[in-house]
């Protein structure tokens, strides 16, 4: 639990049917209810997916995100 009281759930950001790994830097910790929402939202989704989502449904259309692979 954080300090406000509400508990926390390690999220994998790179799922791991999509080959993430359970090492630091590929967890977060985020509110359950939160990390629920996402894959309520997302399910296993990668970026792209989730962006191509965003887009179509969720944003204003004056609006365009984008996903860009870090090196």
């Amino acid at each position: 639990m954080d300090q406000e009281g509400k508990r926390l759930t390690r999220h994998h950001r790179k799922c791991k049917s999509r080959g993430g790994n359970g090492k630091p830097a590929n967890i977060s910790m985020v509110e359950e209810r939160l990390h629920k929402a996402f894959h309520l939202l997302f399910s296993n989704m990668d970026a792209y997916q989730i962006a191509q989502q965003l887009n179509s449904f969720w944003l204003d259309p004056d609006y365009h995100f984008e996903v860009r692979r870090r090196w």
